[in-house]
């Protein structure tokens, strides 16, 4: 009679530490990780060096008009607020629908994790 489920004295068993075994679990997300790590920090680099630029395109254009308003009294603070302020304003709407998109994916990503959550509150902060 053949009992199923047991194994064979002389079938090969399989030792190793719980800590190793963990570690392959994890190291798919931990390469996904270093590679996002990479192409956020890339993301970041272009996003700024664009502001950069669309700022130098803008007061090369607004020159004149910040020239006079110097001129009149005007202070640095409410001369960098008037260059600042449209940018301001996209870079609000886009934070507005990047935070949502960025936490249903970041809450279904750690679905696959036990005793994770994330609040929407981290993101706001």
């Amino acid at each position: 009679m053949i009992i199923r489920g047991l194994k064979s004295p002389t079938a090969d068993t399989n030792y190793g530490f719980l800590d190793q075994r963990i570690q392959t679990l994890y190291q798919t997300e931990k390469q996904i990780g270093n590679i996002l790590e990479v192409f956020s920090v890339l993301a970041i680099l272009v996003l700024c060096l664009g502001l950069f630029g669309l700022l130098g395109f803008s007061v090369r254009q607004k020159y004149k008009e910040i020239s006079v308003r110097k001129i009149l009294g005007a202070s640095t603070p409410r001369i960098l607020l008037l260059l600042s302020k449209e940018y301001i304003r996209l870079m609000i709407a886009a934070l507005v629908f990047a935070v949502p998109i960025a936490f249903y994916f970041v809450k279904a990503w750690l679905r696959e994790f036990p005793y994770t959550t994330i609040e929407f509150s981290t993101f706001i902060v």
